[in-house]
């Protein structure tokens, strides 16, 4: 038997609990469920794993975002105590796999579009140091700062320092916040009283455009699997499941084929998405310039910032083109 745990025991448990059955994974093969939380890990893994068999396997699926220390500290400790049998997945975490889906604008709340599309040039290994620094997140990290501050009033604890409760905020609630944002009412947000994530992925596109996706009325509408699939495909969830799959020699099926060029969005949500990805290539362009003309790293970023490139901008190009690996 193949068990897979979720640390999301909310939209992530939910998506890949989908993907398990809109790919047709076996569920006499593989379980699926949660540990709830990064602080119940050591303790889940002591009471499975006098439990399994020699041939079962056992795949947690964990945030593993940067500047958060208890994370490193317990996948450390969880190190110690697992063997050939258990498996560690890390991923940034669910809110930040969905939101810097690739096709993922199709529905993303447009106020927050342009904060979506700067999240997902950032290094996964640097998504806390990278957004701190940049600018337009500096609203989004204030109110969190602010929320955080009144739960420890709330708790009567002693006032902490700004160092204190700086060093406790990661780019994870970031994530949260602009996640609350992005996928407003029917969309991605799951529902703990119903156990589900929005009515939008359980049906086909709505003719009356109530929600708050970005597609056209006068596109071909999206039927509930293809809108299922890009979110699932998108995120990663397919791959986390089609690897674990493969891997343990299970049938898993292949990922779908969406016709992306038949759905139509709003004009002005088209424009800003060409407009981003126009200047990523202009950036990369000119990374490659200056490679190819001897220019050191340092120097290449001072003058892509001279000609007007946010520095987001500059280290995806670098990334992008490896030019200075």
């Amino acid at each position: 038997m193949v068990y897979v745990y979720m640390e999301d025991s909310n939209e992530g448990l939910f998506l890949m609990q989908l993907a398990q059955s809109l790919y047709n994974v076996s569920s006499s093969e593989v379980k699926i469920g949660t540990f709830n939380g990064i602080f119940n890990l050591i303790s889940h893994v002591q009471d499975i794993i006098g439990k399994l068999g020699n041939n079962d396997k056992v795949y947690y699926v964990h945030d593993n975002i940067d500047g958060n220390t208890d994370i490193i500290r317990i996948i450390k400790n969880v190190n110690r105590i697992i063997d050939k049998r258990i498996h560690l997945v890390p991923i940034v975490c669910c809110e930040y796999n969905i939101l810097c889906g690739r096709h993922m604008h199709f529905f993303v709340n447009k106020r927050v579009l342009d904060l979506c599309m700067i999240l997902r040039t950032c290094d996964k290994a640097r998504v806390t140091e990278q957004t701190k620094s940049i600018a337009e997140f500096n609203d989004v990290y204030t109110h969190i700062r602010q929320q955080r501050n009144k739960k420890l009033q709330a708790r009567n604890k002693k006032a902490s320092t700004t160092y204190d409760v700086e060093n406790s905020i990661t780019a994870e609630p970031l994530c949260k916040e602009l996640f609350k944002q992005a996928f407003q009412n029917d969309l991605v947000v799951y529902n703990k009283n119903t156990q589900k994530c929005g009515d939008c992925w359980s049906t086909g596109c709505c003719v009356k455009r109530r929600r708050i996706c970005n597609i056209s009325i006068k596109s071909n509408t999206l039927t509930d699997i293809e809108k299922q699939a890009i979110l699932l495909q998108d995120a990663g969830f397919y791959k986390i499941l089609h690897d674990i799959a493969n891997a343990n020699h299970i049938k898993c099926d292949d990922a779908m084929d969406i016709q992306y060029g038949k759905i139509r969005i709003n004009q002005s949500i088209k424009g800003m998405y060409r407009a981003f990805n126009m200047t990523l290539q202009q950036c990369e362009y000119n990374i490659e310039v200056y490679k190819k003309l001897g220019i050191s790293r340092a120097e290449a970023e001072t003058e892509c910032r001279n000609l007007g490139f946010d520095d987001y901008f500059i280290d995806q190009a670098i990334r992008n083109t490896g030019c200075y690996d």
